[in-house]
């Protein structure tokens, strides 16, 4: 399961009590990580940072219900670049759930467990 980190605790409380959300992802690995998804996909978010998830990262499991990306200007004074990559991807809640095994590559993918069963991949 494609993992999506540095996502604020808040807004994993938001999903978990509304039961989805829009997620807008600026950070280069998140947006890389969804690009190819699908409606119907599961991924697995947690507030971990890229280095730090491991075997017990506790998160949520959404379902992908839409993704899209696309490119947008800003005028951040301190940065060189001016146009920045971003997706925006609506989930719907599924259950909470923690890391069992991870694998780092291009992307994050790990099996999670959601204390029922345990999801591979």
């Amino acid at each position: 399961m494609i993992v999506i980190t540095c996502v604020k605790p808040e807004t994993l409380k938001k999903i978990r009590s509304r039961g989805g959300s829009t997620l807008e992802l600026i950070s280069q690995q998140n947006v890389s990580a969804v690009e190819d998804l699908k409606c119907g996909d599961l991924i697995f978010l947690t507030s971990d940072g890229e280095e730090d998830v491991e075997k017990g990262s506790e998160g949520i499991i959404v379902r992908v219900e839409k993704v899209s990306v696309d490119y947008f200007r800003h005028n951040e004074p301190h940065a060189d670049e001016w146009e920045i990559k971003r997706a925006r991807v609506r989930v719907k809640f599924v259950s909470p759930a923690t890391v069992h095994k991870v694998v780092r590559g291009k992307k994050i993918v790990a099996d999670v467990d959601t204390h029922d069963h345990l999801l591979i991949g």
